[in-house]
């Protein structure tokens, strides 16, 4: 038996591949340079490298709707390229790692939330610099190992229940004046104890006392 065949009828809307000159862009709308002249197209959804003037770009012709799907060559010479999205975006890898390595600089950039989450967060680099107009940090426990710290400020408050240092040599300097309120005052030193001043004033409200095997005054 003989099988009849019959085309479907041609329409308007058939799709065709074209190749186009990007003239200008601006907004959503994109000016292009076709063999059939001057066209304003958008570009396509999947297309997310933003286009520049002069590029070749692969352009989808439906009636008269004209959308670029790609970009074919940057005959400027530039090689810089820009992903850019409308909406939100979101780069997910399920199963497996994701990085971003560059030979120069990486930038990030928010307008207002820079936010980073993670099991386990390392920074590893040569040098960092943090400058910031408010720093607030949390955490159970803090642990900081270093050759050489140097802290500069105006003013410094330190809060907390028990604070112990140990150290080999522990030296202060206080320009103006230097006032400790203490409830109780123990000091257990095991050799000298040596005090110079131009002068000096002891004063207890209760009782004083100085007990030694020898006592030297004047």
């Amino acid at each position: 038996m003989k099988a009849n065949i019959y085309g479907f009828p041609g329409t308007d809307d058939e799709c065709s591949m074209i190749k186009a000159t990007i003239k200008s862009t601006g907004g959503s709308s994109i000016v292009l340079d076709t063999r059939n002249g001057i066209v304003t197209a958008e570009r396509a959804f999947s297309c997310i490298v933003e286009p520049e003037t002069g590029d070749q770009v692969l352009v989808n012709k439906s009636g008269n709707q004209y959308h670029v799907l790609s970009i074919l060559s940057r005959p400027t010479g530039s090689k810089n390229t820009c992903l850019s999205f409308e909406g939100d975006m979101t780069i997910r890898v399920p199963h497996g790692d994701a990085g971003i390595i560059s030979n120069n600089n990486i930038d990030l950039i928010a307008s207002k939330t820079l936010r980073t989450a993670a099991g386990n967060t390392q920074f590893l680099s040569k040098k960092m610099t943090i400058a910031t107009k408010t720093l607030m940090a949390k955490a159970d426990d803090v642990e900081a190992h270093s050759t050489q710290i140097k802290l500069f400020s105006k003013s410094i408050d330190t809060i907390a229940s028990r604070i112990s240092q140990r150290t080999d040599v522990l030296m202060r300097w206080v320009e103006n004046v230097e006032t400790l309120n203490i409830g109780n005052m123990i000091q257990n030193i095991r050799n000298t104890k040596i005090c110079h001043a131009k002068q000096t004033i002891m004063t207890a409200k209760q009782d004083m006392r100085i007990d030694a095997e020898r006592i030297h005054m004047g």
